[in-house]
């Protein structure tokens, strides 16, 4: 089945999932080896699934990641921002020009001199950039790095979802593979009977 788009490719996928569609064949052809049989039916079809499933849910708590991460860089560019245009309005106070580096394009920085009341051009979004004065970039850069803040926030809860659904699927396969479950709070070294 395709996969979803926007909101709905963010969702976490469920266990059930894979009771509903298992990745593997419910019935093998009659004259398939019995290996191949006992392989599809057995446990060891059940640890591919949920191999396979964790697997996704890895794909997905990476990108989680990767989208906290890009917010979170740009939360705090939004800081420097309204701090460095503060700066630069306290050395300005007298009304002359400033000397500062401007970036003309493809990241290529020269020294120019602004005016103290020159407008900043700031990215509000969707790739457009608004000229502000210095008191409404003072104003803007603070409400969009909190709204940034939250979306870190819940991406934060959303990568928790994601690690307890990866825990309760490694301790599917490690009960369907026969292997002991460590003990809880133990350390690394109490589990290889080190202490």
């Amino acid at each position: 089945a395709p996969r979803a788009r926007g909101r709905r490719a963010r969702a976490i996928r469920s266990a059930p999932e894979l009771a509903c569609s298992p990745p593997f064949p419910r019935r093998v052809a009659v004259g398939a080896p019995r290996a191949q049989r006992r392989m599809s039916t057995g446990p060891n079809a059940k640890v591919a699934a949920y191999e396979a499933f964790a697997s996704r849910l890895l794909a997905d708590l990476d990108a989680i990641e990767a989208a906290r991460d890009a917010d979170v860089a740009k939360a705090t560019a939004y800081r420097e921002l309204a701090e460095s245009v503060a700066l630069r309005a306290a050395q300005c106070a007298d009304g002359g020009p400033s000397r500062l580096l401007v970036d003309i394009g493809a990241e290529v920085l020269c020294q120019a001199d602004v005016a103290a009341d020159a407008l900043c051009y700031v990215d509000v979004g969707l790739g457009f950039r608004l000229g502000m004065t210095a008191d409404e970039v003072a104003a803007f850069c603070p409400k969009k790095a909190e709204i940034l803040d939250d979306a870190v926030r819940r991406r934060n809860e959303e990568a928790a979802q994601v690690r307890a659904h990866l825990k309760l699927i490694t301790e599917g396969i490690r009960e369907l593979s026969g292997i002991a479950a460590e003990p809880a709070g133990a350390t690394t070294h109490e589990r290889r009977g080190e202490y």
